[in-house]
């Protein structure tokens, strides 16, 4: 099975490095990619009783834009991990908007000022209405996600086990209903002990974080997210097997986003040392900044020293 895909039309839309394609990843003679679709040709796609559309909107006075930039990379990369996963009925498409009416479509599907910042809406299959990306930044990961809610897009990675991604959705679901969540996480427990020894400390760890909401609730999954983010990005772990395992936390904390709310640019997390040295230094400079210096006495001061 394959992602319902069109080759790849090279045009200059398509012409910039980020989009530019390895031999590697040639099947054949063909590049299997994303179809470009504009204010004619939209509507011949949109809606479809074959299956759902992703369309990603940039604009193209903004191609040069390091947000823009790397949305469209972001966004390929995630078409082409598609087309090497086994998933059905997803079409990946793009509108570049370099003109009125590509504009007017952008405004038209809820993207503001013709997409100046790159947007993704996704239509669900049949359907005629638009969904728009929820997250202020487009990562592979949350682009993923956003795919897996609205058309079954699942692309299977060395820390997500399917079965306990479906119990993650349950127990989100029976938010209100501890004695529900209990008996989710006494099922995650007897899976994960059956689970393959390569997969088990990642099974382990979906458990260990639906106990850990039971105790702190939901906020706690989204401040560990971005917790791990900022570890991550931070480039103090260096060590390749403790990077896995922050990315492999990372990910499986992802799946408890029970309000879609996970987003990177929402807020800095700023660790407790980093907090207790603004506040010293903050402290330091009101007390700095109350003192008045008798700047004629401190002349005098000097030159009596010398």
């Amino acid at each position: 099975m394959h992602i319902v895909a069109l080759v790849l039309i090279v045009t200059v839309a398509l012409a910039s490095p980020a989009f530019a394609l390895k031999s590697g990843d040639r099947k054949g003679d063909e590049n299997r990619g994303m179809v470009l679709l504009d204010a004619t040709t939209f509507p011949k796609i949109i809606p479809s009783d074959r299956h759902a559309t992703v369309i990603l909107f940039s604009n193209k006075a903004q191609f040069g834009d390091g947000g823009t930039l790397l949305a469209r990379e972001e966004y390929l990369e995630v078409s082409l991990d598609g087309d090497k996963g086994e998933i059905r009925d997803l079409l990946f498409a793009q509108v570049v908007v370099n003109g009125g009416y590509n504009t007017m479509l952008a405004e038209r599907v809820g993207l503001s000022k013709g997409a100046k910042e790159a947007g993704i809406v996704i239509y669900e299959k049949g359907s005629s209405t638009p969904i728009v990306y929820p997250y202020k930044k487009i990562t592979g990961h949350l682009v993923r996600k956003f795919l897996a809610k609205h058309s079954g897009y699942q692309y299977t990675t060395p820390n997500k086990v399917p079965k306990l991604s479906k119990y993650a959705s349950r127990f989100i679901a029976a938010s209100a209903d501890k004695d529900t969540q209990l008996a989710i996480i006494a099922e995650a427990k007897a899976f994960s002990a059956e689970c393959d020894k390569g997969m088990k400390e990642v099974a382990e760890y979906y458990y260990k974080v639906m106990e850990k909401i039971m105790e702190k609730g939901f906020e706690w999954a989204e401040k560990e997210y971005l917790r791990l983010v900022s570890v991550l990005e931070g480039g103090h772990v260096t060590i390749e097997s403790s990077l896995m395992k922050l990315e492999m936390k990372k990910e499986v904390v992802s799946e408890f986003d029970r309000a879609f709310l996970m987003d990177p640019d929402r807020e800095v997390f700023v660790p407790k040392s980093v907090k207790r040295k603004m506040e010293e230094a903050a402290a330091t400079k009101e007390t700095a900044d109350g003192i008045d210096i008798d700047m004629a006495s401190l002349k005098d001061s000097i030159n009596a020293d010398l």
